[in-house]
């Protein structure tokens, strides 16, 4: 099975660090123009672009990534969003277009597979999760893409001066 060109495409600067100019990820167009079956918040999405650049480099292959819980929790202090944004996450269910037998069709897939986080609210461990099968084919195939400026995804935030 060849590979799509979506995947030959690297991240620049450190797309995690809100105020790196230079930091982009890549998207699959697959995943920019969803049709979201599950409503997703303005957070859940900067996260899951977060899980999508953090994994970058090993996102189409059947592993589990780990990324520092304080890294998708940003300025806000508590757990309490981000275990909501993960719970909607892994109920997230989105329809993607993909092209099967020569004919186009929707697929409806989850966002996430399993997540591991800490338990306890205080610790600043990993958060470890994996992409569905499915997700990581979508991904495999993908020949068109969308490079996201971090630092314009963070600015949605509303709470950096000057954005």
């Amino acid at each position: 099975m060849s590979e799509g060109r979506t995947l030959r495409q690297r991240t620049t600067g450190n797309p995690l660090d809100p105020n790196d100019a230079s930091g982009s990820m890549v998207k699959p167009a697959e995943l920019v123009d969803v049709v979201e079956l599950t409503p997703l918040t303005l957070v859940d999405r900067r996260t899951y672009n977060l899980l999508i650049a953090h994994a970058w480099d090993r996102i189409d292959e059947h592993v589990e990534h780990n990324i520092p819980k304080a890294v998708l929790r940003g300025t806000h202090k508590g757990d309490e969003r981000l275990s909501d944004t993960i719970q909607r996450l892994m109920a997230g269910q989105v329809e993607v277009r993909i092209i099967r037998d020569g004919k186009r069709y929707l697929q409806s897939i989850h966002l996430l597979g399993t997540v591991a986080r800490p338990e306890d609210e205080h610790d600043d461990g990993n958060v470890y999760y994996r992409f569905p099968a499915e997700w990581r084919e979508i991904i495999r195939q993908s020949s068109i893409f969308a490079r996201l400026q971090t630092e314009v995804m963070f600015c949605f935030r509303g709470q950096r001066a000057g954005c």
